[in-house]
């Protein structure tokens, strides 16, 4: 699949102190129960639109394949592909480098902060909600990202 329209890197931003969410805890496997994630708890102003945003992420944002279940099951985390893409709303700050990288897709900053060698996660600080995807070699941010940034500006302000 090509690159979505609308995705820029912009180096070395220097934004310490950005909101975001927290660090997931992602295992590389998927048992019985589904994808195993750390399930966020949004403050109860934003656990409505966190909900609605994992909820209508589409089934195939993915290229590596569809909708799984996550463990424990919550309407704010999603999981897609294999490796698992996975969507959170509404978790904490994770800790990132005051110098790391930064996504610009359609006029939404994502920091990009490196899980390993071949996976990022990328925490959105341009609206209200706090949203982290976390993507593994082979897929692509550019393929991820614009889908969840639409929804991110269609159902949060910014800042």
């Amino acid at each position: 699949m090509a690159a979505r329209p609308g995705l820029q890197r912009v180096c070395r931003a220097g934004l310490a102190g950005v909101a975001g969410v927290a660090v997931m805890g992602l295992a590389a496997g998927c048992g019985r129960g589904g994808v195993a994630v750390s399930a966020p708890k949004p403050a109860p102003d934003m656990a409505a639109a966190c909900a609605a945003l994992i909820h209508r992420l589409p089934d195939d944002l993915a290229v590596g394949g569809h909708r799984r279940a996550t463990s424990p099951s919550s309407p704010y985390v999603a999981a897609f592909g294999s490796p698992p893409v996975v969507v959170r709303c509404g978790g904490a700050i994770p800790r990132y480098s005051p110098t790391a990288d930064v996504l610009v897709i359609q006029g939404v900053d994502w920091v990009v902060i490196p899980k390993g060698k071949s996976t990022n996660q990328f925490v959105s600080f341009h609206s209200t909600l706090p949203v982290e995807v976390t993507v593994t070699l082979p897929e692509l941010p550019a393929n991820v990202l614009p889908p969840v940034t639409a929804l991110l500006t269609e159902l949060a302000p910014a800042r």
